[in-house]
């Protein structure tokens, strides 16, 4: 028997050219054939979708897409009248030209085109394409063998532009090119994974090392998104070649999802896992062979900065440059919060405790050599006094031109354009020096002291700061005012001015 329908409702579909029919009347198990098809909207298609056994299989991925656009749908059921549990369900959506969104939070498929099949076991999604993230995409995928989920491949390539509503930090404007990615989708056990995988091959990156890159290079960039405990934890894994590895531990908090756990491993070691902190927090750790804090601290001031939040340190630098400066073979142990940083520092020029708070720098060191300039530092690159923080420095060995000099207090604080040196201690078992002054930036800067210099062995102070085998014994007392362009470690004496008190008793010059 058969019956031809103009149209009908079949699981909330609205179906024409209907047709129903019973193969045999008299067969022992008699069947229902039905057929149909329907030409309509794709958000219905994805409604009905909703409704059959297909939701399952795909653990629901549908119920956050749309869609605007039209297409056709081919159905076929067939129901077994003394076993409907064993109803077999097999259709075919073809579409054009639609707008598709995927998730809430991506932008949509423009121009999509392709075929989606169906059973009520199985799923088909067939050279489906378009433009997403700026750039040509193409899908393929179904069900995996055995019953193994469902897994779905996106191929294509984004844009910088394209990529705008997934990442539109302020560091993007320092980006430029497109790259190719993959994206895949698995679906298991009701449980949706997602990785992607992109070369970066063709973007260029104008931030400062180690994020600086050449479009021809490659950087590979991997990320995961793993579910678990049912949907109520997610953990988001990302490596960046042999750069980075990091791993985000979200937690469900109502609606959305939080940061519980966070770790970023610098220059990771092949096959290890990133180590997250054993409380919530963030945790950086690892080595980098050089990083400019200059560099990103310019960037974030002129990107406007931002809240911190807290991060415990454990990181090892070969070569760090701060405030013009290079410190090399560092080593610190510390946390970050937006209220400052502190850490305990080892390197070749310094060693001690440093804590930056409310614009203060707190530092006390076991020793402190001046650190040379960094390679290359023109003098308009190098830190001017608004630049620099207040200081509030102890360092028991201060070593200045390979001299170790004795213990050194200074306390100083940006004042307007001038950097003001309030207090000024040094002490050494020969001699001890104490002083004010100010540093003033221009063309050239200028830098001005007063200084009060009392030696109690002349001969030896004079050896310890480079000048041996002049004077034998004696004692001085030295006061007075100078001036000279340049800062003020860097005494410039053509142009030094100013006028100095001397008194000195009981010494013997050695040579004349």
């Amino acid at each position: 028997m058969e019956i031809v329908c103009r149209r009908g409702t079949l699981l909330g579909a609205q179906l024409a050219n209907v047709r129903v029919g019973i193969p045999s009347l008299v067969a022992r198990e008699r069947l229902v054939v039905i057929s149909g098809q329907a030409d309509g909207n794709t958000g219905d298609f994805l409604k009905f979708i909703d409704a059959t056994p297909v939701k399952r299989m795909t653990g629901g991925f549908t119920e956050q897409m749309s869609a605007l656009g039209k297409g056709r749908l081919h159905l076929k059921l067939e129901l077994p009248i003394g076993n409907l549990a064993a109803t077999k369900l097999a259709g075919e959506y073809q579409f054009a030209n639609n707008s598709l969104t995927l998730h809430p939070q991506l932008p949509p498929v423009e121009h999509a085109t392709g075929k989606v099949g169906f059973t009520e076991s199985t799923l088909a999604v067939n050279d489906v394409r378009g433009r997403l993230f700026g750039g040509p995409l193409a899908v393929s995928g179904g069900s995996r063998p055995g019953g193994a989920g469902i897994e779905v491949v996106a191929k294509g390539e984004a844009t910088l532009a394209g990529v705008r509503p997934v990442f539109d930090s302020p560091w993007r404007r320092y980006l430029s090119g497109a790259a190719a990615y993959s994206a895949t989708l698995q679906v298991r056990d009701g449980r949706t994974r997602i990785s992607v995988d992109s070369p970066l091959r063709g973007i260029s990156s104008a931030l400062p090392a180690p994020l600086a890159k050449s479009a021809p290079d490659t950087l590979p960039l991997r990320i995961e998104v793993i579910p678990a405990d049912g949907g109520a934890r997610d953990r988001i894994s990302l490596t960046l070649g042999r750069l980075a590895a990091a791993e985000f531990d979200l937690r469900r908090q109502g609606e959305a999802m939080v940061v519980r756990k966070a770790a970023i491993w610098l220059t990771p070691s092949p096959g290890q896992p990133v180590q997250l902190p054993e409380q919530p927090g963030t945790r950086i750790y690892g080595s980098l062979a050089a990083l400019s804090i200059d560099r990103w601290i310019a960037l974030a001031a002129t990107d406007g900065g931002g809240g911190a939040a807290a991060v415990d340190l454990d990181v090892k630098i070969g070569a760090l440059d701060v405030y013009g400066k290079r410190i090399n073979e560092v080593s610190m142990r510390g946390a970050v919060d937006a209220a400052g940083w502190a850490v305990m520092l080892t390197a070749k020029e310094l060693a001690g405790n440093l804590s930056h708070r409310g614009g203060q720098l707190i530092a006390r060191l076991t020793h402190l050599q001046v650190p040379e300039d960094y390679p290359g530092a023109k003098p308009q690159e190098l830190s001017q006094p608004k630049d620099l923080p207040a200081v509030d420095l102890i360092t028991e060995r201060f070593i200045y031109h390979e001299k170790e000099l004795g213990r050194v207090e200074v306390v100083a604080q940006p004042a307007g354009e001038d950097w003001r040196l309030e207090k000024l201690a040094w002490k050494s078992p020969e001699a001890s020096l104490t002083g004010k002054g100010i540093w003033r930036p221009g063309s050239p800067s200028r830098t001005s002291a007063d200084f009060e210099l009392a030696a109690a062995d002349c001969g030896k102070f004079l050896e310890r700061v480079g000048y041996a085998n002049l004077v034998k014994g004696g004692s001085a007392r030295l006061q007075g005012s100078l001036a000279w362009n340049g800062d003020p470690l860097a005494i410039d004496y053509p142009s030094l001015s100013g006028h100095v008190q001397m008194q000195a008793e009981d010494g013997q010059f050695l040579e004349v």
